[in-house]
Parts: structure tokens; C-alpha cells; sequence
């Protein structure tokens, strides 16, 4: 396949916190896409969270205007481009609440074959993707509400929910009710209708604890959702900064899943296709990234390992924040 994508973006900031939907600077205009969903996704919109209430200042905008292509040049003819435009208004009263309001539109320009895009694609061509109240209280407590971006281990896109976040010292304490999901970025955009396909509505419950020591990151977290499954694990992750240069970010994550069905009835069409085959599963990997800074720039290289027991791996179609195929084995 040959994609290419090439963007506008634009970003207004007069507000110390990050709005929801900025975008990337205009250095990377002409863009390959990233391995995986998620981080085309996070591409398209910067989600980090930035606890700086330094500026008093109560607005902020961004938004973008692109074309996005992808020709196949297999047997299977999968081709399509499309024209996608968003807009993201951020307000705030004294760097403390937060109101965000969001729209993502796309539109197929040319398909091949007849409605590729349409049936496998583009859901709905234009979304309200954020709509959310956000407190920020200093650097402690942080809690959003309605329509927004997550950026969690296995929850990420769109969410619709409540999300919370408590940080104390070396600790931060997360949870997430989610009542459902929405992806919108330059290659797919689908309603807030994925749990209500795939899961008959069905809610999720996460939650995680942090704790940042000197040079090394531990975080346990753990995933329900009341009829279909639940599941706990963790990673280790490792930074080393040397003088020369050179970093070194080492990362050992697992996670077993404990299914309460044999098989999934829903619509898996969101992205996230794959058999109906559903039941206990774990997943293991180890990965290993080296960073070398230089004056004007940085080289990021490494390598992993990635294994996937039984069945599919179920939480990797709410959110695969790995380089690497996380679903199957």
C-alpha cells in the first residue's frame, strides 16, 4: 500500500492548560502514517496533559484541514482518499475549570472499490468528538467529564465517560468509567456507537496506580467489563539519560484477561475486525528503544518482543498503545 497524507494545521494557545484538540506543528505536514490506529490518532491530536495554570488566559482554538490518501497496489484493491477539517474550542474560568467543544468532518473523495470508504472507513462524516468539563486542581486532582480524548495503557480514541486522576509525591492514582468509544482521525472516523456494536452497550471500568522512582516507572492497573470480561497487569519501564546522548527507555508489560464468554455476537467492524472467538488470554512484551540526540535533531531506533497466548486479546481493540500487533497471536 502507498499512504500519504498532507495537512494544515492550526493552533491558537492563550491558556495555560493544552486544549484537547491541538494539533501537530506544521514541521510535519506531509506524514507516513504511525504502525498502529492509536497513534495515527494521537498524531492527529495531542492529548498529553500539561498541568501548567501558570497563565491566567481563558481561551485556545486549533483545528486542521487535510487530505489523506491510500492506494493499494495488491490483488485486493482497497483505495480511497478523503478531505477531513476539525475545530477545537477550549475556554476556561481561572486555569481551574475547563469547558472543551469539538468537530471532526470527513468525506470521501474518490473510492475504489465503489463505497470502500464508506463501508469500512467513515461511519459518519461529521462528529461532535469533544465535549467535556474539566476540573484541574493545581497538580493534585484532575477530573473530565463528558466527550474527550484518553490516552491510557489499552484506553485510548474518543471516550464518553468520566475519567479521574489523583497524583501525591512519587504516586498518581487513575480511573475511568467509560460508557462508550469514537476514533477520528485522518484515515477513520466512527460514531460513539462502538461498545453499542460490539458489546451490546456494555460499560468499561479501569483503574491503575503509578509509582515514579528514580529511573524506573511500576504501574498495575486493571480492566472490567461486567458481562465480557476483566483484566489485570502491569509494566516496568526504565529510563537512562547518559551525557553522550544516548537514552535508553526499557519497557516490560503483561497483562492477563479473564473472559466470561466463548464467543463475541457483536459488530467488530470498527477497525478491530477479527473472529468471533472470545475466551482467556494473556500478552507479554518486552521492548527495548534507544534515542541518540544530536544539535538539530534525534535518531530513535530499538526492537521487542511480543507474544500473545489462547485467544484473542480483547483489550487491544479499545486501545493498542504498543508498536506492535497486540490482538492475536
Amino acid at each position: 500500500s502507498i499512504i500519504a497524507f498532507v495537512a494544515l494545521n492550526a493552533q491558537e494557545a492563550n491558556i495555560g492548560q493544552n486544549t484537547q484538540e491541538s494539533m501537530q506543528s506544521l514541521e510535519d505536514m506531509i506524514l507516513l502514517p504511525p504502525l498502529t490506529l492509536d497513534d495515527i490518532e494521537d498524531d492527529d491530536t495531542d492529548s498529553h496533559h500539561d498541568h501548567n495554570h501558570d497563565n491566567l488566559t481563558q481561551y485556545g482554538f486549533s483545528g486542521h484541514i487535510g487530505v489523506f490518501n491510500k492506494t493499494n497496489l495488491g490483488k485486493t484493491k482497497d483505495n480511497y482518499n478523503a478531505f477531513s477539517a476539525s475545530l477545537g474550542l477550549t475556554y476556561s474560568l481561572q486555569n481551574t475549570l475547563f469547558f472543551g467543544l469539538g468537530i471532526y468532518a470527513i468525506t470521501p473523495l474518490y473510492e475504489y472499490p465503489k463505497y470502500n470508504a464508506i463501508k469500512n472507513y467513515i461511519d459518519t462524516k461529521f462528529l461532535t468528538n469533544t465535549a467535556y468539563i474539566k476540573y484541574a486542581g493545581d497538580s493534585f486532582f484532575d477530573i473530565t467529564a463528558g466527550r474527550y480524548h484518553e490516552d491510557r495503557d489499552w484506553l485510548k480514541h474518543y471516550v464518553q465517560g468520566i475519567g479521574v486522576d489523583v497524583r501525591y509525591d512519587l504516586f498518581e492514582v487513575w480511573a475511568n468509567w467509560v460508557d462508550d468509544q469514537a476514533h477520528a482521525n485522518r484515515e477513520h472516523v466512527s460514531n460513539f456507537d462502538i461498545y453499542k456494536d460490539a458489546y451490546g452497550g456494555e460499560f468499561l471500568w479501569a483503574a491503575g496506580i503509578t509509582l515514579n522512582i528514580p529511573y524506573m516507572t511500576i504501574a498495575p492497573y486493571y480492566y472490567a467489563m461486567n458481562k465480557f470480561f476483566w483484566s489485570v497487569g502491569g509494566k516496568l519501564k526504565s529510563k537512562l539519560v547518559k551525557k553522550e546522548g544516548f537514552g535508553y527507555t526499557t519497557t516490560l508489560h503483561y497483562a492477563y484477561l479473564n473472559s466470561k464468554i466463548d464467543n463475541l455476537e457483536g459488530n467488530h467492524s470498527h477497525d478491530h475486525s477479527h473472529s468471533s472467538l472470545a475466551g482467556d488470554s494473556s500478552i507479554i512484551w518486552f521492548d527495548q528503544e534507544i534515542n541518540y540526540s544530536f544539535k538539530n535533531g534525534s535518531l530513535l531506533f530499538g526492537g521487542g518482543y511480543v507474544q500473545v497466548w489462547k485467544s484473542y486479546f480483547e483489550l487491544a481493540s479499545i486501545g493498542n498503545m504498543s508498536r506492535f500487533e497486540t490482538h492475536s497471536h
